[in-house]
C-alpha cells in the first residue's frame, strides 16, 4: 500500500514541477482549444487538437484519463478555470484570480446580491 501512495505523491509533485518548467501559456491555449467559444472544451476536442496541431494521436484511453484529471466535476466539459488549474504554471493564478475568472462578465460576479443588506443589527443583552 506505501508504494502506491508514494508513486501517487511522487507523480504529484513530477506533475507541477513540469508544468512550472513548461511555463505554458494556459489562458491563450485554452482559447485556441476552444475554437467555438463555447467556454468549455471536451476530451474528443482535446483529442483533435492534438493530432491537428501536433500530430499526436492519443488513444482514447488516455483521453479517458487527461478527462478525468482535467474535468473536475466530471460534467465532461473542462471549463477554462478547470483548464487553468491544472494546466497553469503554479503561482500563476491565485484563488482570488481563479473566483474572479469563474464569474467573470456573468451576474453572478455581484457577490453582494447574496449577503444580505443590514442597516444595523439590534444585540439583546
Amino acid at each position: 500500500m506505501a508504494d502506491i501512495f508514494n508513486t501517487f505523491v511522487e507523480n504529484e509533485i513530477e506533475y507541477h514541477e513540469r508544468k512550472t518548467e513548461l511555463g505554458l501559456k494556459a489562458e491563450r491555449l485554452f482559447e485556441e482549444l476552444d475554437e467555438y467559444q463555447m467556454g468549455y472544451i471536451t476530451g474528443f476536442s482535446l483529442r483533435r487538437w492534438l493530432l491537428v496541431q501536433c500530430s499526436f494521436n492519443i488513444p482514447e484511453q488516455d483521453v479517458r484519463i487527461l478527462q478525468d484529471r482535467l474535468d473536475r466535476n466530471s460534467d465532461y466539459m473542462i471549463t477554462k478555470q478547470e483548464f487553468l488549474a491544472n494546466v497553469a504554471p503554479d503561482g500563476e493564478l491565485d484563488e482570488d484570480d481563479e473566483f474572479e475568472r469563474e464569474y467573470e462578465n456573468t451576474e453572478d460576479a455581484n457577490i453582494d446580491k447574496y449577503v444580505p443588506k443590514v442597516d444595523h443589527v439590534k444585540i439583546n443583552s
